[in-house]
């Protein structure tokens, strides 16, 4: 693992992903944030993988709007794997955490016919449509 040089944490590669969606976003590159997207989606849904570091998840949610892909699709894995989240509360951002606690409560009133831990992640749902 390599060491951030600001923060001094290990970074992970999500972190990798995070800072080349965020250049395809600023320069408005789709197909860049795509490509991000399909690598991240396919990390998150190893089997082995873990959730990103609280700092990652900050970074995002600071950087981007609630509604864009890379956040919902960080909200809709975190409720899908049950991430706790219990201990670190006050170091989350509030969007973050807001949008998590909304996903909970959709998946728990509104979509009570799907299981949330087996309900399997679409890519296309994250995906900027028109760019391939």
């Amino acid at each position: 693992m390599v060491l951030d040089d600001v923060t001094g944490r290990h970074k992970s590669k999500v972190d990798t992903f995070v800072m080349l969606y965020l250049l395809g976003d600023v320069y408005q590159v789709p197909m860049l944030r795509n490509a991000v997207m399909r690598a991240l989606f396919d990390h998150l849904n190893y089997r082995e993988s873990i959730f990103p570091y609280y700092g990652t998840c900050n970074l995002v949610f600071e950087k981007l709007p609630a509604e864009d892909p890379f956040c919902r699709l960080l909200v809709d894995h975190a409720c899908r794997k049950k991430s706790s989240f219990t201990t670190a509360l006050t170091e989350l951002n509030a969007t973050f955490l807001f949008e998590l606690a909304n996903r909970w409560v959709r998946v728990v009133y509104e979509e009570p016919k799907i299981d949330p831990l087996n309900h399997k992640l679409r890519i296309q749902d994250y995906l900027i449509e028109g760019e391939d």
